[in-house]
């Protein structure tokens, strides 16, 4: 497995975040889904991280500073 750093600009990242995205908003009550779009997961105060095992992507995740000594995970997510 390689963990890397990542720019969100790949197709096959995209495809993650949006099943995450999906999945979220079908089994989050409605005004309940915090998880970030692309958007959020590009912003300046957030790292974005890809898990690959070879060529095919296997999971991701983010996390937010929140301040210099607090942070938040976000879009932690894994394809089975």
């Amino acid at each position: 497995m390689d963990i890397r750093e990542d720019d969100l600009t790949g197709d096959a990242v995209r495809g993650v975040i949006r099943a995450h995205l999906d999945q979220m908003v079908s089994q989050t009550p409605a005004g309940s889904v915090y998880a970030l779009d692309l958007g959020g997961l590009t912003a300046p105060d957030v790292t974005f991280w890809s898990m690959w095992d070879g060529a095919e992507i296997i999971g991701c995740g983010a996390l937010k500073e929140l301040d210099p000594r607090h942070g938040e995970i976000k879009s932690m997510h894994t394809l089975a």
